[in-house]
């Protein structure tokens, strides 16, 4: 599942990503069955889990509420896939952390 591999995100925003689900050659061909996981981990190593919401067999959605607890900073954010036992990920991507100016009050 290809990603943009790099991309700046503000601090204290709600992180959403919507998901389209590309199998590779020899995956499964829809998310019937595929268990998702996803986590960011910020610069400072603490590791943030993702809701996840499966809107279709082949789209999801990965969100944080809040996200005024993520350090700033490089993060670094992957998507685990688990399909019968198998466990397989996608791409890590870059996430540059910017510190907000106005604070989520």
């Amino acid at each position: 599942m290809p990603c943009a591999p790099n991309f700046s995100f503000t601090r204290g925003s709600t992180f959403s990503a919507n998901c389209v689900y590309t199998p590779d050659a020899g995956g499964p061909p829809d998310l019937d069955g595929v268990t998702i996981k996803s986590r960011v981990r910020d610069a400072r190593g603490y590791e943030h889990t993702l809701t996840t919401t499966v809107t279709s067999s082949t789209t999801f959605v990965l969100s944080y509420d809040n996200t005024e607890d993520w350090y700033a900073g490089t993060a670094f954010w992957d998507i685990l896939f688990i399909n019968s036992g198998v466990a397989f990920y996608s791409q890590t991507v870059n996430i540059n952390v910017v510190n907000n100016v106005t604070p989520n009050e």
